[in-house]
């Protein structure tokens, strides 16, 4: 697991690409988000640009899946 900002979002697509700060400001290629986002009873559907999230990296590469945002920010 890794958090980072997202950096771009593809709506068509339903991926982003995340800046992790933690390394250099590496950029991911682009990632599936999984499922909506619920904050409280609202749904969101995709990130946004400038949100940090949490992003799940099998095997600690560069790719993974994006699980959602981090509510009121960074870690």
């Amino acid at each position: 697991m890794r958090t980072g900002i997202v950096s771009t979002v593809n709506e068509t697509a339903r991926t982003v690409r995340v800046t992790y700060p933690d390394n250099d400001d590496l950029v991911s290629g682009e990632l599936p988000v999984i499922g909506p986002t619920m904050i409280g009873l609202e749904a969101v559907d995709l990130p946004s640009v400038g949100e940090w999230v949490l992003v799940g990296c099998p095997n600690n590469g560069s790719d993974g899946f994006c699980l959602g945002v981090i509510p009121r920010g960074g870690p």
